[in-house]
């Protein structure tokens, strides 16, 4: 008898604590990092809101670059299988943080080489471009 009285609470506490529980994101699965040539579409500097709901959530500044593939090889294989040949011939939207811009300032209409990789969470998560190179033409 006492048992049964018991048992009732508890499932109530464990019940709230679980719906109350922050949320944790979740890691992109391994993608190739792949070595790609492009010329750069365009370039706008934005944020973008990252970290769940209500008071919880941030901004995260960087750069959204547009892309057009012209080759791609991998430079890492994720060994999920994923090949770098669907960017090939591709207009892509692509990620690029202030420190690696900082590294190598890129702007419309240039000719660059890079590696570029897909990667995230379920906040902040897409093709994020790293050792920019521009080529001379």
């Amino acid at each position: 008898m006492f048992k049964g009285k018991a048992i009732s609470p508890l499932l109530v506490l464990f019940s709230v604590l679980i719906s109350y529980s922050e949320s944790r994101a979740v890691p992109a699965p391994p993608h190739p990092i792949c070595a790609i040539n492009a010329t750069v579409l365009d370039i706008q500097k934005t944020k973008t809101q990252i970290g769940g709901r209500g008071p919880n959530y941030s901004y995260v500044d960087h750069y959204a670059v547009k892309l057009k593939i012209y080759n791609s090889s991998v430079v890492r294989q994720s060994g999920f299988g994923v090949s770098c040949d669907k960017l090939i011939n591709s207009e892509q939207d692509s990620i690029l943080h202030l420190s690696e811009y900082d590294k190598s300032p890129i702007k419309t209409g240039q000719e660059i080489n890079a590696n570029i990789e897909f990667r995230g969470d379920e906040w902040f998560h897409g093709y994020f471009l790293s050792d920019i190179k521009i080529l001379d033409r």
